[in-house]
């Protein structure tokens, strides 16, 4: 019998946060790890018994599907994959990132708890509040289906898009499940139409990483008992623990201060004000400039650039960046962010700041400048706007001022957040172990203990 059986739902999610909450849990309790195939760093960090002595095996699921071909394709063996490995482990406790997305997480929570499973989700990146996570996906919907971005057409195209979504959703949530001979996963959220929040499913327990979001999960109607607040766990271990060496970068300044300055994926958005579409071009101008203010404000320092992987190459980050990119060196997109969140002195992420490296940028080096530049007043744009350790600005005029104090040495005038006002009556773990004792029980795996390292020495 296994003590857990975890499934981090993506790489992503596991390099994010996750992998620290494995680390905590491994210490004294036997686990299973369910993935999708690691980036061979991480697989051979994963593989350290000094740093994972309670790991016992981990196994490639292939299981991060949304496409129509890949839910349709793997949807048996999906099921098979869960089955198989709860008779075969027999964990007391299951835990994944969220219980509404992917159907794979669906799936392993439903079977768990139909067994009589624990059952526990972790958060791993920001939760948008669900008022504007439902505008955001009806405003991109329409904006998608419109030949003239801007202008949003209403009668057919709205019911066509109410339809899809429908189908969509009944497609996930009743007939795959029924093809494989299960109930239908019914329930108060839905990935598809973007209703409700993680933790209103199979999840008996789901932690999050702040107060500000913790009010984001009571104000879409997830029940207070089910919520629990858990720092992110780079807060409480060296970073440095599961950082994979970076590949040598040249540098034009290798002594010098740097800025890491993050590109996210979204490249048009919307405003948050009026719902009007900001388009590609304004944003990339946006990022431009606020490139060439950070090299022009700190002009001795390096400027290095870190893209979203879908932007493919270098080069074509730099053909993005136009006239800033000579100003700046450009990372391979396809590389970790963690390491290059360790090396910088200042990190700052770009319109419309909502990059999940913010979040483990801040815990894990209090004090260190941690910028989200809402430049454009995307829907999204105060993400992290309440974050403990972030600086939320909302213009060039107020990045610019905080540039010149980094510069002075004086950025502590432009405090970051300390968070939002302590929700009352929510339960706080100290550490994943806590969370995982009180679902499960202490002293089961205590045996681990005497033979793992003080986080602290960990190298």
């Amino acid at each position: 019998m296994t003590d857990v059986l975890m499934y981090p739902h993506g790489p992503r999610a596991f390099a994010s946060a996750l992998i620290g909450h494995l680390y905590e849990i491994a210490q004294q309790r036997s686990v299973v790890l369910l993935c999708d195939p690691l980036p061979a760093d991480y697989r051979r960090l994963v593989a350290r018994r000094d740093l994972f002595p309670g790991l016992q095996t981990v196994i490639d699921v292939n299981a991060l599907g949304f496409s129509l071909a890949e839910l349709l394709g793997e949807n048996r063996r999906w099921v098979r994959t869960i089955r198989s490995v709860l008779d075969r482990f027999e964990p007391r406790l299951v835990v994944t990132e969220n219980d509404m997305s992917s159907l794979f997480d669906m799936y392993l929570l439903r079977e768990a708890r139909r067994r009589g499973i624990r059952t526990m989700s972790i958060q791993a990146m920001g939760q948008a509040n669900n008022r504007d996570s439902c505008r955001m996906f009806d405003l991109w919907t329409r904006y998608q289906q419109d030949d003239r971005p801007g202008r949003f057409r209403q009668g057919v195209r709205a019911l066509r898009r109410s339809v899809r979504v429908r189908l969509g959703h009944g497609l996930v949530h009743y007939v795959l499940p029924w093809m494989t001979g299960q109930a239908a996963l019914t329930g108060p959220s839905s990935y598809v139409s973007h209703v409700g929040v993680p933790g209103m499913r199979d999840s008996e327990l789901h932690l999050v990483q702040t107060d500000a979001q913790c009010r984001v999960f009571l104000e879409a109607g997830c029940a207070s008992e089910r919520l629990a607040i858990l720092e992110h766990p780079a807060s409480r271990i060296p970073l440095d623990a599961f950082l994979p060496e970076p590949p040598a970068e040249p540098s034009t300044s290798p002594n010098s201060p740097s800025v890491l300055v993050l590109l996210g994926v979204a490249a048009t958005g919307f405003d948050r004000v009026n719902g009007a579409v900001i388009p590609a071009s304004l944003r990339r101008r946006l990022r431009i400039d606020a490139v060439e203010a950070i090299r022009a404000r700190l002009p001795e320092w390096r400027v290095l650039v870190k893209a979203h992987p879908t932007f493919g190459t270098a080069s074509r980050v730099a053909e993005y960046l136009d006239r800033a990119a000579p100003r700046a060196e450009i990372a391979d997109p396809s590389l970790q962010v963690e390491p290059m969140l360790r090396d910088a002195a200042v990190v700052i992420d770009l319109p419309a700041a909502t990059t999940s490296a913010l979040a483990t940028a801040a815990a894990a080096f209090p004090g260190k400048p941690v910028i989200a530049a809402d430049l454009d007043r995307d829907l999204l744009g105060t993400w992290y706007a309440d974050w403990p350790g972030v600086s939320h600005v909302s213009s060039v005029a107020e990045l610019e001022s905080v540039l010149d104090a980094i510069g002075r040495g004086t950025f502590s005038e432009f405090r970051a957040s300390r968070g939002s006002i302590p929700v009352k009556g929510i339960r706080r773990f100290r550490s994943t172990l806590e969370a995982t004792d009180h679902l499960i029980g202490a002293g089961a795996g205590a045996a681990f203990a005497s033979r793992c390292p003080s986080p602290w020495t960990v190298r």
